[in-house]
């Protein structure tokens, strides 16, 4: 039969793209080194909220927010250069800074 999943070898059809693992930990690691509000204002972040919704939550000014963010920045930016060779911040992850 055309088409069956049944056709294809089963390594094909169960397997997914894993993320690296070193990279996973290097990130964590990076963030793990800001402080209790960045943290935060990442785990929100990465969550899905939008810039206003996390001051809001967070009971911060959006100037406050952009600090924090920054300091995120900082932290993922060894990390993005490692990965991708390029001198470019994080900005292009879809951390969406």
């Amino acid at each position: 039969m055309d088409g069956d999943d049944n056709d294809r070898p089963t390594d094909e059809v169960y397997t997914a793209p894993q993320p690296d693992n070193d990279i996973a930990i290097d990130i964590r690691t990076a963030l793990a080194g800001l402080d209790e509000v960045s943290f935060q204002v990442a785990q929100l972040k990465m969550a899905g909220m939008k810039r206003q919704d996390i001051a809001a939550h967070l009971g911060t000014s959006s100037q406050n927010l952009s600090r924090h963010l920054r300091k995120i920045e900082a932290a993922l930016k060894p990390v993005w250069q490692a990965v991708t060779n390029q001198p470019e911040g994080p900005r292009q992850l879809s951390f969406g800074l």
